[in-house]
């Protein structure tokens, strides 16, 4: 799946079956052109590799409520805001914004204060 994708976006727990190390996870993605992705970890700062540049972004700190489905908020949030400019560094760190807002609520109550 991954030689059919433009973008990745995967948690720092993904490890395809080559790879040991998050370097091995970066070596994967590079070597199967992927010239644009970013590596999660919860609370820590994004990772993210834009045309062979690797940069970070802080993830907002919250207090921290439910953190069930931040993931998929995150990426649901990206999609959106990538289509609205075509700015990986935006996308991302505008989804970290809404994936961090998420958790300060029980489930889907976050939905209700956006």
């Amino acid at each position: 799946l991954v030689k059919d994708v433009d973008i990745v976006i995967a948690s720092s727990d993904f490890m395809p079956p080559c790879c040991n190390t998050r370097e091995d996870v970066i070596k994967f993605f590079v070597s199967n052109n992927i010239d644009k992705f970013a590596i999660t970890a919860g609370s820590q700062p994004i990772e993210y590799y834009s045309n062979g540049s690797k940069n970070e972004i802080f993830v907002p700190e919250v207090e921290v409520i439910d953190s069930l489905a931040a993931g998929d908020v995150f990426h649901g949030a990206f999609c959106y805001f990538y289509l609205e400019d075509n700015n990986f560094k935006n996308a991302l760190r505008d989804a970290a914004k809404i994936a961090s807002f998420s958790c300060e609520f029980f489930a889907r109550d976050w939905i209700k204060n956006l």
